[in-house]
């Protein structure tokens, strides 16, 4: 394979994996502002969190096997472009119940991206690149993952 072409795979896989990751430390981080902004309740703020576990832990299996038929390739692309739209839509929400449901398609997608730059496939695309970014992925999930982050220091 193309060293520059395997480079570009790696890019995009890596930036896939950080948008997942940031949007969940994102929300977790500013969930207070979000809800006084929306006018939501505690019961509010808890199902806008809660609404991304229950999806992804519910899909993971049915989006692994789609990803499987069409490809990790094509399903990755797919999941980034509705990803994206539904990330706009989170933050162009002008209520608690239009994010939570804009909040409840983001798992959905996530679980699409997570299962296709994870699969033997996409990671055996990349040849010798493949523990590079088993590393980063890695990497980032424990770094952001970690209390003493600086995102979750007092101020």
């Amino acid at each position: 394979m193309d060293d520059a072409k395997a480079r570009i795979g790696l890019m995009a896989i890596c930036s896939g994996f950080l948008i997942v990751t940031l949007d969940a430390l994102i929300v977790n981080v500013a969930l207070g502002p979000i809800v006084a902004d929306l006018g939501g309740s505690l019961s509010g703020a808890q199902w806008v969190v809660s609404s991304y576990v229950l999806v992804f832990a519910t899909f993971l299996l049915t989006m692994g096997a789609w990803s499987g038929r069409i490809g990790s390739r094509g399903a990755y692309l797919i999941g980034l472009g509705i990803f994206a739209v539904a990330s706009a839509a989170c933050a162009a929400a002008p209520t608690m119940a239009t994010l939570i449901a804009a909040r409840a398609v983001l798992p959905l997608v996530a679980t699409i991206m997570t299962i296709a730059f994870t699969s033997a496939r996409l990671i055996g695309w990349l040849g010798e690149w493949r523990s590079v970014i088993i590393g980063l992925c890695g990497g980032t999930a424990v770094g952001f993952s970690s209390p003493s982050s600086a995102a979750t220091r007092p101020s």
